[in-house]
């Protein structure tokens, strides 16, 4: 009793290398001192030696009752050893019968559904993804997983839906979207599309952008109003990068009131202007590059910023941008 108790004072003080070789010495004095096993895998695990750790605990989960309120724990426990050993299948059932007993944690029920994928049990997958939703239906993580689940089925349309859904959780999780969320967003599902979809032909319906004139002041407005604060610094701002545009359009473009060019009308005026010929989307860019250069300093966000929308638009940023961005 002596070594068990000083090998409990030592993993108190967190001196678990310690702690160790006492509770084995008790362990070969007398094994039936009540909670000395688990102690000692207790031990084993905050050590990093999760080997002897799982041993240990299911040593202890063989002689504990399915009644007894200690085997949520040692299930727990077990389950979460094989985990941390890349032994996926093995931990399944553990976990699985821990989600049973607690069917609203969180944490269990991503852990099972992350031994499921790994141990390529993509069903089951599914199927806790459906009781992680009745969680958290704003779980980004969950969505992930079911749609890694779904193309590892081939279920390509199934898939991207789900990653559609957590980029969108993502986007989303601090209560707004700001403008780069927005566009951030656009470029994941733009690269995510061809892989998991057929690509297709883009679809060229604007060879002039006299009809694109009202998209291309919602974009300019955007813009200003993000790298500006002053009315005058955003007039003039806008007008940097409008002031290309006006000859081609045949239309003077003209600043919006802010409400005029929120997310809602950037996404409408982008999704047209990606139906344009090339030579247009590449003018649309320049102009944007202008109104983001118009104070003279081009902040890492702003080009950042351009970036996103070269990509969405599917166009080389204009050679400046990365030099003054540095």
């Amino acid at each position: 009793m002596a070594c068990a108790h000083l090998g409990f004072l030592e993993a108190r003080q967190e001196h678990y290398e310690e702690a160790i070789p006492l509770y084995r010495k008790a362990l070969s004095l007398d094994s039936a001192i009540p909670g000395l096993r688990l102690n000692l895998g207790l031990a084993y695990f905050k050590t990093g030696d999760v080997k002897d750790a799982l041993a240990e605990f299911r040593t202890v989960l063989k002689s504990t009752p399915q009644t007894s309120p200690d085997r949520q724990r040692l299930v727990i426990l077990v389950g979460m050893c094989h985990y941390g050993l890349e032994q996926y299948a093995e931990a399944a059932p553990y976990l699985k019968e821990a989600v049973s007993r607690d069917p609203r944690n969180l944490e269990l029920l991503l852990a099972l559904a992350h031994s499921y994928l790994w141990s390529k049990q993509y069903q089951n997958v599914l199927d806790t993804y459906r009781a992680i939703l009745l969680v958290d239906a704003e779980s980004a993580e969950a969505d992930m997983l079911a749609g890694e689940a779904l193309d590892e089925m081939k279920d390509a349309l199934g898939a991207i839906q789900q990653f559609r859904a957590a980029v969108q959780k993502l986007v989303e999780s601090d209560g707004e979207i700001d403008l780069f969320e927005y566009v951030l967003q656009k470029v994941v599902l733009r690269h995510l599309e061809p892989y998991f979809l057929q690509a297709r032909k883009p679809i060229i319906q604007y060879y002039s952008l006299k009809p694109l004139a009202g998209d291309c002041a919602v974009l300019l407005s955007a813009l200003a109003y993000l790298g500006q604060d002053e009315p005058a610094k955003i007039e003039y701002a806008f007008q940097q990068g409008a002031q290309l545009l006006s000859y081609a359009a045949q239309v003077e473009h003209r600043l919006l009131p802010a409400a005029e060019c929120e997310l809602a009308q950037v996404d409408d005026a982008l999704n047209r202007l990606c139906q344009a010929v090339p030579q247009i989307k590449k003018n649309v860019l320049n102009a944007c590059a202008q109104t983001v250069a118009a104070d003279g300093v081009i902040q890492e966000t702003e080009a950042e910023l351009l970036r996103a929308i070269a990509d969405t638009l599917d166009c080389p940023m204009p050679p400046f941008i990365p030099a003054q961005a540095e």
